[in-house]
């Protein structure tokens, strides 16, 4: 059992073989430009790929370096939040200090002057009993010579 074509379509089916052969050339010329191309995109692709690829790592570099940065940013904060606590620990520490010398100095004046006060009545009292000698020793001496004249 074999499969024979009508003699119309074997007439069709023989030009459309010759007209394919005629056009294989043609076509075969078409792939291998197309192949060409197809190979230059490539390459161009290979070359856009190695750029995209440097740009990308140059990229992430510079993403690191603003993490980097950030993080340095961050910890900087933290350490002026710490020097200020530390400045307002210290603004209030020398506050009390002050508050402290004030108060020495108070008692220091008042010290002064009850020596001064204590100085004075010293003094006095020196001034009556030295006055107090000269005077008994005056009144003896005008006995003395009292008894003298005697």
């Amino acid at each position: 059992s074999s499969f024979v074509l009508p003699q119309e379509e074997l007439v069709i089916a023989r030009e459309e073989l010759s007209k394919m052969q005629r056009e294989a050339p043609l076509k075969e010329k078409v792939f291998e430009q197309s192949k060409g191309k197809w190979k230059d995109q490539r390459a161009g692709l290979k070359v856009e790929i190695k750029r995209l690829t440097a740009l990308l790592g140059a990229k992430e570099a510079e993403l690191q370096e603003c993490r980097t940065q950030h993080s340095r940013q961050i910890q900087d904060n933290y350490q002026k939040a710490d020097r200020a606590s530390e400045v307002k620990a210290l603004k209030a520490a020398v506050a009390e200090l002050r508050e402290t010398v004030d108060n020495k100095e108070a008692e220091v004046i008042d010290l002064r002057t009850a020596h001064s006060v204590i100085v004075q009545q010293h003094q006095h009292k020196e001034r009556a009993a030295k006055e107090k000698r000269r005077a008994l020793s005056d009144k003896g001496s005008s006995k003395t010579v009292a008894l003298e004249a005697d």
